[in-house]
């Protein structure tokens, strides 16, 4: 086997070009023969992967996972990336469902006093509690998203959520690979664009409803809004 920067060279140079997630009629590549050549990967990589993709993409978490052990896993998985762009992509998809998950507690008449210790990651947690009553926690300077995002959780509109959702994923990922093209950052960023256009490629509205329902609407009263039944 080579180095590991021919590696990662040989690997990106591999894969087709990603469509964008809302314009994909499939997609460019199979799950099965992405996972094929991803086993160039060493096993301290491969093991990176794995859990990045384990803590920011729901189906890969264990439903009956304690919030408490997410956070704890993402933590040490914080504590071990080198990389600065993985750790503010790993960051920031997580802040986005922390304030989606607020919005929901406050819908259902919580007060920010109640939270628990592990409710929620990221930089604004405090923020957020302190500006309990504003109706976008006085983040729409840091969360240009902020508003649109309380607006269709509002109006329940389900599929439009979603897609935007995605939408902000996809342009984190998109614009965090631009200073990525033959190394480790470039695989993993790479896979986590793959599977927002995998997910957006299989949404119709009936799915769209049931993932509305995971995020923002059940386990109230588990507190659960980092696993996939309860943001």
């Amino acid at each position: 086997m080579g180095s590991h920067a021919d590696i990662y060279i040989t690997l990106m140079a591999s894969m087709p070009a990603l469509p964008t997630p809302f314009t994909a009629r499939e997609l460019p590549i199979s799950r099965l023969r992405l996972a094929g050549r991803l086993k160039l990967l060493d096993e301290r990589d491969a093991g990176i992967l794995r859990r990045i993709e384990a803590v920011t993409e729901w189906a890969h978490v264990d439903m009956a996972t304690e919030d408490a052990a997410v956070i704890a896993e993402l933590d040490a998985l914080m504590d071990e990336l080198d990389s600065e762009t993985l750790q503010s992509v790993v960051r920031d998809r997580f802040e986005v469902r922390t304030v989606l998950a607020a919005m929901r507690r406050r819908r259902a008449g919580y007060p920010a006093t109640e939270f628990g210790a592990n409710w929620g990651y990221g930089r604004y947690i405090e923020q957020i509690r302190r500006n309990w009553t504003r109706p976008h926690f006085r983040l729409r300077r840091t969360m240009p998203w902020i508003a649109r995002l309380r607006e269709l959780y509002d109006l329940g509109h389900t599929l439009e959520l979603e897609y935007e959702i995605a939408r902000i994923d996809w342009q984190s990922l998109t614009e965090a690979s631009r200073f990525h093209e033959f190394d480790f950052d470039a695989v993993v960023l790479y896979v986590l664009r793959y599977n927002v256009v995998a997910r957006w490629s299989q949404q119709s509205p009936t799915a769209a409803r049931e993932q509305f329902d995971r995020l923002v609407a059940d386990g109230i009263d588990d507190y659960s809004p980092l696993i996939p039944e309860s943001l």
